[in-house]
């Protein structure tokens, strides 16, 4: 079945291609007819560009229909991630990535993936590397996760559970107390996203999203 799926994706993108470069090549011609030819190569460049983003987005869906058992399930994950990529200062292509990588862990990605990101902003660093901590830290504990002594987010956690040492705790109790400190606004992680959003890389982000599903 997954190998059905690639398939039928790699044909997507492979029809897609195809007429896209037609496109571009016959606005390309016209333009070189004109002699134009500073805008046949912006022409060319737009085409690529659009190709290239649509071939990523299919293989994205691809890879969520796999982990999540179906297309119908899939394209409604595909649909929550774009939502929150709108909303938060992060691609498209990163937010689909680290839903996944939640997924793969067994989080229920769909209700975590905003607090995630939150932790992405308060970490500063990309998105997919936070899920993939969160990831090892949901999967192993606080001690799978170096990021999460490094930024401080055990000391949150263990201030946040009323515990000394979140190595010491349970690995039930010690994803409880994550998410609940992650998703609680009275630390300094809830709304990271929000504020992150309203800084000028944010809003690039914001617009570059905006462009990437216009392609």
């Amino acid at each position: 079945a997954k190998t059905k799926g690639l398939g039928a994706a790699n044909s997507k993108i492979g029809k897609l291609s195809g007429s896209m470069k037609g496109l571009t090549i016959a606005a390309t011609a016209t333009a070189v007819a004109f002699g134009v030819k500073g805008l046949a190569g912006t022409l060319f460049k737009i085409g690529k560009a659009s190709v290239d983003t649509a071939a990523e987005f299919e293989l994205l869906k691809v890879r969520l229909n796999v982990l999540y058992g179906s297309v119908q399930r899939g394209t409604q994950a595909f649909n929550k991630f774009n939502e929150i990529a709108a909303k938060t200062p992060f691609a498209l292509q990163d937010v689909v990535e680290a839903g996944a990588t939640l997924k793969a862990f067994g989080i229920d990605a769909e209700e975590n993936l905003r607090a995630v990101a939150d932790v992405a902003a308060f970490m500063q660093d990309e998105l997919p590397v936070a899920a993939s901590a969160v990831g090892r830290a949901f999967s192993a504990g606080s001690g799978a996760a170096e990021q999460f002594a490094q930024k401080g987010l055990n000391v949150l956690i263990a201030e946040f559970a009323g515990v000394e040492d979140v190595t010491k705790m349970t690995l039930p109790d010690f994803r409880k107390a994550m998410f609940a400190t992650f998703k609680d606004p009275n630390t300094s992680i809830a709304g990271m996203t929000e504020e992150m959003s309203r800084t000028w890389t944010g809003m690039v982000s914001n617009f570059q999203d905006g462009v990437d599903r216009l392609k």
